[in-house]
Formats: C-alpha cells, sequence, structure tokens
C-alpha cells in the first residue's frame, strides 16, 4: 500500500509549495520521483531507465508534446500495466477520461487513438513489455510504499517534517538537496 489520508494530498501541488513546515512561512517545495513505476519495472529487469534513452517515461513520439498530453499518456501507461487485458485497460481509460471531462475534454478516439497510443507504449518500452496487462499496480505500490518510509524515517530521525504524496514529498526549502540525497538513496 501506499501512506495516504494527509489533507495536503488532497490539494493541488501549488497550493502545497505554500505550507508552512518550519512554522517561519518560508514556503515548501516539492520533489518527485519522475516516472517511478516504469523506472522501477525497468529496475525489476536488471536495466537503468535513466541509462537507456532517458526521456519522461510518458512520452511517445508522433503525439502532440503538451503537459495535458503528457496527462493523459501517464494515465495510459499506467493503467495498461495495472490492467488484466488490453479490453480492461481501454475501458478504465475511457472511464477515467469520462470521470475528468474538464481535464480530458479535448480528448475522442478519433484524434486520440488509445489503442494506438498503448501499441505505441508497448514498443517503446520493449524491455518491459510483459508488464503491460499484468495487473502490477499492488506489487509496485508496496515498492514505492517502502521507499517512501524510508525517506519519511530519515526525516522523522531528525525531526524534520516531511509530507508525502505518494512518490513525492514536501518539505521545507532548506532541506531540499537532502532530500534530493536520501529519494536517491533510497530507491537504490
Amino acid at each position: 500500500g501506499r501512506f495516504h489520508g494527509g489533507w495536503w494530498q488532497r490539494i493541488s501541488s501549488d497550493w502545497r509549495v505554500q505550507i508552512s513546515l518550519d512554522g517561519k512561512n518560508k514556503g515548501a517545495t516539492e520533489i518527485d520521483y519522475s516516472g517511478l513505476h516504469i523506472v522501477l519495472l525497468y529496475a525489476i529487469e536488471g536495466i537503468d531507465y535513466w541509462n537507456t534513452d532517458g526521456r519522461d517515461t510518458y512520452l511517445i513520439d508522433n503525439v502532440e508534446q503538451s503537459e495535458r498530453m503528457r496527462s493523459l499518456l501517464k494515465l495510459v501507461l499506467l493503467i495498461s500495466i495495472n490492467a488484466k487485458s488490453k479490453r480492461s485497460a481501454l475501458g478504465a481509460i475511457r472511464g477515467k477520461i469520462a470521470e475528468h471531462p474538464d481535464e480530458y475534454n479535448w480528448t475522442n478516439e478519433e484524434n486520440v487513438p488509445l489503442s494506438d497510443i498503448i501499441n505505441a507504449f508497448m514498443e517503446r518500452h520493449e524491455p518491459i513489455r510483459k508488464y503491460f496487462y499484468s495487473n502490477s499496480g499492488i506489487k509496485l505500490q508496496r515498492i514505492d510504499s517502502d521507499i517512501a518510509e524510508k525517506v519519511i524515517k530519515h526525516f522523522t530521525n531528525l525531526n524534520i517534517p516531511t509530507l508525502c504524496i505518494h512518490d513525492s514529498f514536501v518539505i521545507t526549502h532548506a532541506y531540499a538537496d537532502e532530500l534530493k540525497r536520501e529519494m536517491f538513496k533510497a530507491a537504490s
């Protein structure tokens, strides 16, 4: 499982960095693991993802390169890995699009062929192709919660407040570099 339930997990990242963790209202910073579940699958296969092409795990060629598309591509990729079949993945993706019309009202099957996007991801991430439709989500969430626990314990032992949002952390600016080091160490 994951650490969840904190009110800070239900607000936007713009608001999270306004949180005062040191009582001085100096603001905070949020640092996350980029593409954690995909990077973890590569690691399980003995491959350091960042020594491959090193590009954003959620981007593919021949589609619009924008933040809105990245958000959709992230949804497509993670659901495809966590589903049991292509059919269930497509159904879940369409369901999420329908649940969030404000975010995804620009999509339709003509301008965003979901099946083709899944196929493009499988080609791009060939070394972890076997994990598509593998229902791996729970296992990956467990791994990322173990990583988060190591980071949280480090800062708790130092009496430094740190807020966890799944695979990201909010901390006072002064400790940003130490957080990055601890995140790297915890994931290694």
